[in-house]
């Protein structure tokens, strides 16, 4: 009997993307702390911040007074995100003003960018 690898499935897990509504690529007004994703056309999405939470991904809503704003529940099976998003979760949770919560939400961006990058 020859040596078996199981490999660990990983199901999908619920993610709060907060997103401003899908907006023309030429006329963009994406900062520097947004995430450019979803290209199509001529519109592209611009995501803000990402949560396995719905409580703080309505956090992150608040501090975006426009109306331009929405959440937007996505399932993924990364593990690697699954352990860094729960992290940075902890970290909003604690912070106490909208900027630190903006920098670890471009962290939290930075991270989904870079694993999406590596399963294309």
């Amino acid at each position: 009997m020859g040596n078996k690898t199981w490999k660990k499935r990983v199901l999908p897990q619920k993610y709060y993307f907060i997103k401003e509504e899908i907006v023309d690529n030429k006329n963009s007004t994406s900062k520097v702390n947004k995430q450019e994703s979803g290209l199509r056309n001529d519109q592209i999405n611009i995501y803000v911040g990402i949560s396995k939470n719905q409580k703080l991904a309505e956090k992150i809503l608040n501090m975006y007074p426009e109306n331009s704003y929405q959440i937007e529940e996505i399932w993924i099976d990364n593990e690697e995100l699954s352990m860094n998003i729960e992290q940075l979760d902890l970290l909003v949770r604690k912070a106490t003003t909208n900027h630190e919560i903006k920098k670890i939400e471009e962290v939290a961006l930075a991270c989904y960018e870079e694993i999406a990058k590596r399963r294309e």
